[in-house]
């Protein structure tokens, strides 16, 4: 039987304003097909390769390297259950053998289940919520308290942060079940960083973040005035700053708590980067299991630009800056920067050997800095507390709320 045409006439409009970004725009693209039919077709991705200019083949290389984009139908409902080593000790496997079970009794039963896939995941960042899962895009927690027909009647709700600190800093307005908006994030304090930095002066921003001993959250510990500083000194015409959010590893959610309950702090660090560095757009790479943070996000940068903080001659200066959100889809290896920047060109996340470093030669070949979701977090603060201020904090190897010690002397930096 021949298999039915797929009508993409609704979609057509959709993708050609993708297309109009260029190939960085692939992904948001192929998001946008599967989320209308449910996966991938080859009469879409022939669409999509006459938009962009591309062949079909590497469309179809982007499709396979991840993993959340599907190339043929699959179910209607699909249950992600995550196994990671947390989730697996909290009871993961009973949670899919009890999910699976009650599915093949319905279906022996005769009863109309409809269609549905549950499958393992490896992480879903929901390490303090185990056992997790998500069920087509929603968060759950505690998936072994909830029932098939809890998830039928589709009464689901994603699980906010829990935040227990004695020093909060970053996470002051975390965990209180709500996002801080711009009306909550301006009341204490928001973008008065970045109205201080217009005001001084690109070098002013460097300046503090070099004194304030910054060094990179996502594991590398890697001074950040450094990389700012070699972006900044680059007479490129183009640059660009990347927020790092695709938080893959395995037992690891601190920066889905930022993501979801402060936004706005994220992206006055991203802005205050581009300020800094001279680039005039930035992007946050976000993983494609948080789909509650990626709408959050996207909200954030609305309710900016709508004040002012994005787009042509912030707060009446000459600095002028863009930022897009872009979805992962999935693949670990996307966490690596030069892994990412080939996924926001449009191309498989595979890293490349460095040198070049993406300070030089990033995305598109231009400068570019990578930095950490909690990396960016911690600029806004610096610019309003001080230097000397957030050097009291942490230690002299390593100053914030986020020690790096061991980590430095392991590196033997």
């Amino acid at each position: 039987m021949p298999t039915p045409s797929i009508d993409l006439s609704d979609l057509a409009p959709v993708i050609q304003s993708h297309a109009q970004k260029g190939r960085t725009a692939l992904l948001p693209a192929l998001y946008s097909v599967q989320d209308t039919i449910g996966y991938i077709p080859p009469e879409a991705v022939q669409f999509i390769s006459d938009q962009f200019n591309l062949p079909p083949e590497e469309i179809n290389q982007v499709v396979r390297s991840f993993p959340l984009f599907f190339s043929e139908p699959v179910s209607k409902t699909v249950i992600h259950v995550c196994n990671n080593p947390v989730c697996a000790n909290a009871g993961a496997d009973a949670v899919m053998k009890r999910f699976s079970l009650a599915v093949e009794e319905r279906r022996a039963a005769g009863e109309p289940v409809g269609a549905l896939t549950i499958e393992f995941a490896p992480c879903l960042g929901l390490c303090e919520h185990a056992p997790a899962m998500i069920v087509q895009g929603t968060s759950v927690a505690r998936a072994d308290s909830l029932s098939y027909e809890d998830i039928v009647a589709g009464q689901l709700r994603h699980p906010r942060s829990i935040v227990r600190n004695e020093i909060a800093i970053l996470t002051a307005n975390c965990g209180k079940n709500r996002v801080n908006n711009i009306m909550l994030y301006q009341a204490g304090g928001g973008y008065q960083a970045l109205k201080k930095a217009i005001a001084a002066g690109p070098q002013f921003v460097l300046d503090e973040v070099k004194a304030s001993g910054l060094v990179g959250r996502g594991g590398a510990a890697y001074p950040a005035w450094k990389k700012w500083s070699t972006v900044a000194e680059s007479g490129a015409s183009d640059k660009y700053v990347i927020c790092n959010a695709d938080e893959a590893e395995p037992g690891s959610f601190k920066d889905r708590v930022l993501l979801e309950d402060e936004p706005h702090l994220i992206l006055e660090g991203l802005i205050l980067a581009g300020f800094a560095t001279g680039a005039a757009k930035g992007f946050i790479y976000i993983r494609g299991e948080y789909i509650f943070q990626y709408r959050v996000m996207i909200k954030a940068i609305e309710e900016a630009r709508a004040a002012g903080f994005i787009g042509e001659h912030i707060l009446g200066s000459a600095f002028s800056f863009e930022v897009e959100v872009r979805r992962g889809a999935g693949t670990y290896v996307a966490g690596e920067e030069t892994a990412q920047i080939k996924a926001l060109e449009g191309k498989p996340a595979i890293p490349h050997a460095k040198p070049p470093y993406p300070s030089i030669s990033g995305l598109y070949g231009a400068p570019t800095v990578v930095n950490n979701v909690e990396t960016l977090a911690n600029v806004p603060y610096i610019l309003r507390a001080g230097s000397t201020a957030y050097r009291k904090i942490g230690t002299d190897a390593s100053s914030g709320t986020t020690s790096r010690t061991v980590i430095r002397a392991r590196s033997g930096a």
